[in-house]
Parts: structure tokens; C-alpha cells; sequence
């Protein structure tokens, strides 16, 4: 799992003007800025495929100090397609506000599988320039490496996986309160 922390695009407060740059990777936020997690996850369960909204249930990220988790949302943003949560900070009711480390830890958990992809061989007949090759008058088969589709019941539990921070401090969300003159 990837995770990292951009400033959202119209960001508000007294110092939008001068720190109102988008999506750009920072982990040092002020009050009235409006914080975006990215969320990128493979699922190794199957084969390292990427987790998006067709095989997981849902994802979410719990905040220190916010009662409820914030949801992941899965969408293409300019080309690139990945997992996001947004906390808004700010004085006025209901936004976040503590000023200091924001601990978190991000949630994703996958679809249950009743079905995979497998690796199996199969025999064809070999072929050199579109004409079937024979030996001694009989075909010749070789195996060929090719997936198919199995049923497994019971169900795989989807996977959980989750991600907390170990960054050194100075790389840890932080939010700062608005700097006076």
C-alpha cells in the first residue's frame, strides 16, 4: 500500500494565495487548508492486482480525534486512477482542528473470491508456419502455459490490510496554526 498526503486544489484560509498549490506531496498543512490522503493498494491475493472499486469493499482511513472514519473514494484524477479522503481543517464547527502529528491509519479491505485465475498448461498441437507438425506419421503436442477460471468454495475471505505511518518525525502530518505577523 502507497499513501501520501497532497493539499486540495481551492484551498481555503488566510494564506490560500501564497500556499495554494494542488496536489502537490506535502505532509505540513495549516488551519483552513484542506487535507487529501492518495491511497494506491495491490491485492496479492490476487496475483498483485490493483485495488480499485470492482474487488474491494471499501476503504477508510481513521483520523485521531474524528469520530467517524473517513471514506475512500476510488476515481481517475488527470489519467491516473487511485483512492482518496479528504479532511477539512478550520476554526468553524465540525472541521478539524488540533493543531500538532495528525495520527491516522488507512483501512482498505478486498471483495470476498469465488472465483481465481490460475496457472495451468494446456496441450496444442505444434505447429511450424500454420502447418501441424508430425512425427513417425503422429501429431506432435507440446504444453503451453495458459489461465483459467476456478470456482473455490468456500470463498476466500478477502484480504484486510492496513498502513500506519513509521515516518521520522519531520515527515509526519502535521497541522500548523496560522502563522501571525
Amino acid at each position: 500500500m502507497y499513501v501520501d498526503t497532497v493539499l486540495a486544489s481551492g484551498s481555503t484560509g488566510v494564506l490560500a494565495a501564497r500556499f495554494g498549490v494542488s496536489c502537490a506531496i506535502t505532509s505540513q498543512f495549516i488551519v483552513g487548508q484542506t487535507i487529501v490522503w492518495r491511497v494506491y493498494g495491490n491485492n496479492e491475493t490476487l496475483g498483485g492486482a490493483v485495488m480499485d472499486s470492482s474487488n474491494t469493499v471499501k476503504g477508510y482511513i481513521e483520523v485521531a480525534g474524528v469520530k467517524d472514519p473517513l471514506p475512500l473514494t476510488y476515481g481517475n484524477h488527470s489519467g491516473v486512477a487511485f483512492w482518496t479522503a479528504v479532511l477539512k481543517t478550520g476554526t468553524a464547527t465540525g472541521l478539524y482542528n488540533t493543531l500538532g502529528v495528525i495520527s491516522y491509519k488507512v483501512t482498505m479491505i478486498a471483495k470476498d473470491q469465488d472465483s481465481i485465475k490460475v496457472l495451468s498448461t494446456k496441450l496444442t498441437r505444434k505447429a511450424v508456419n500454420g502447418v501441424p507438425v508430425k512425427v513417425d506419421g503422429q501429431y506432435v503436442y507440446e504444453r503451453v502455459p495458459a489461465y483459467k477460471t476456478v470456482k473455490v468454495t468456500p470463498a476466500l475471505k478477502g484480504a484486510v490490510g492496513t498502513w500506519q505511518s513509521n515516518f521520522t518525525a519531520s515527515s509526519l502530518v502535521t497541522l500548523y496554526a496560522v502563522p501571525t505577523a
